[in-house]
């Protein structure tokens, strides 16, 4: 253990690497020092403070043991109480700006040790705190003797108790792209005790914008619940993000059979017992990304060429589809631009791309797209088609029942050739053949003359 008041009144901190709007649980053990003080005895009592905030604003301004007294004043002025255990949390200026910080105040006589723990609500966007243990008062009003300190811990589980259980309740989104980010408290969950119908818990997840991945934003603790019998129910909405079509959910309770459904069985928890429920909502992408760039080569390429496309889309069976793409174009200059094509009869839209841009357009999942480039073998152009590395010489290509992200590359290719001035046309020869004729007759005659 470790005295606060050791030479003098003194703080000691720990650091913790937190998640930002999670829980954080923690504890100490706190006890007066009376063995072999003269004038107290076991009940007289010593004061301490647990002092919690961002860790870096903490680095910089909380340095000194007149720091820690300044807060400490602060919390009393805004209700914590004198002479009586407890907490508070308030805003406090450091360095111009307003840090959240929450202080306990511990009473302990030296009796015994006395476990203290709580739990630390981690602010928005911090993802390191600080934890100040501080000497508030003694019972010997001698700053270098009192406040006994140990058995310091943290954990984002909450402890087990004889007299109660915990409830965890974890979610899984499967189906989706892991880079799509969920907003906040989108699904809905409400715990009940079933003996008398009656609500012991409602949250949301995830406990903050998140990526499916994201296991700490996806898990919630309801503890402390009386032993008994509990069903866990979820609200699942039907659309959650654009372009993903929900499917079903399942549960499982504590690693058993997974069982389909938005409401659990009944369960039981049973004091020093910890259960866990997971529930996994499955969706299925209602759109798929098709992605189409262009690249010019060769010595006579125009780079800043415009080359024009058609693309039609066909939904279910061989009817077009008639409703509004978006798209999003990546221009040359490194710039974006997004738009709608509106819906029409055919299901055709048109575009244009020059060297180095693409366009990522968002089709039905399952529909066939047909994508043509307009014809520039009259500018002596070729063009081919890569897919997956594979090049074919085409300006047509089919996507036949969309269902993953495709990416197409059309390369246009102009290569110059260096004029001869001859056509080679067979007329040419007509007159080539009586010339070589003439020349023949010319060498002989003038062979003669000699």
């Amino acid at each position: 253990y470790a005295e606060l008041n050791c030479e003098t009144a003194g703080t000691l901190y720990q650091d913790v690497l937190t998640i930002p709007e999670i829980d954080l649980y923690w504890k100490a053990s706190h006890r007066a020092r009376t063995a072999g003080v003269e004038g107290l005895n076991q009940n007289s009592q010593d004061t301490m403070c647990v002092i919690i905030m961002d860790a870096e604003i903490a680095e910089q301004y909380v340095v000194n043991q007149s720091d820690v007294n300044q807060i400490y004043d602060t919390a009393r002025q805004n209700g914590l109480g004198t002479g009586e255990d407890g907490s508070v949390t308030f805003t406090m200026n450091f360095g111009g700006s307003s840090t959240s910080v929450t202080v306990w105040r511990l009473t302990s006589d030296g009796t015994q040790w006395h476990d203290y723990e709580s739990t630390y609500s981690v602010p928005e966007g911090q993802y390191l705190t600080r934890f100040l243990f501080g000497a508030v008062s003694t019972a010997s009003n001698d700053i270098t003797i009192g406040n006994l300190l140990d058995d310091v811990g943290f954990s984002q589980t909450p402890p087990i108790r004889d007299d109660s259980g915990n409830l965890q309740i974890i979610k899984n989104v499967d189906g989706m792209n892991p880079e799509e980010v969920i907003p906040q408290g989108t699904f809905d969950i409400t715990v009940k005790n079933v003996v008398d119908d009656a609500v012991v818990a409602t949250f949301s997840l995830p406990t903050t914008d998140a990526r499916p991945g994201q296991s700490n934003a996806w898990n919630y603790w309801v503890s402390g619940l009386e032993e008994g019998i509990y069903q866990v129910i979820e609200d699942t909405p039907s659309e959650i993000l654009q372009g993903y079509q929900y499917v079903s959910t399942t549960y499982c309770i504590n690693n058993d059979e997974t069982i389909g459904g938005c409401e659990t069985g009944n369960f039981s928890v049973e004091n020093g017992e910890n259960v866990r429920v997971s529930f996994t909502n499955n969706y299925m992408q209602t759109e798929q990304t098709l992605i189409v760039s262009k690249e010019v080569s060769g010595s006579m390429g125009e780079s800043s060429k415009d080359f024009s496309f058609s693309l039609q889309i066909m939904g279910s069976g061989t009817s077009p589809y008639t409703k509004e793409v978006s798209y999003v174009k990546n221009l040359s200059d490194g710039t974006q631009s997004s738009d709608v094509w509106q819906g029409n009869v055919e299901g055709n839209h048109v575009f244009s791309l020059k060297h180095g841009e693409s366009i990522e357009i968002q089709v039905p999942t399952g529909a066939d797209c047909v994508i043509t480039e307009s014809d520039y073998s009259t500018d002596y152009y070729t063009t081919t088609i890569r897919v997956e590395g594979t090049e074919t010489e085409n300006r047509t290509y089919t996507v036949q029942d969309i269902n993953s992200e495709t990416r197409l590359v059309f390369v246009n290719e102009r290569i110059a050739s260096a004029p001869t001035g001859v056509d080679s046309g067979s007329a040419s020869w007509l007159w080539m053949i009586p010339f070589s004729l003439s020349t023949v007759l010319l060498f002989f005659g003038h062979k003669r003359r000699v």
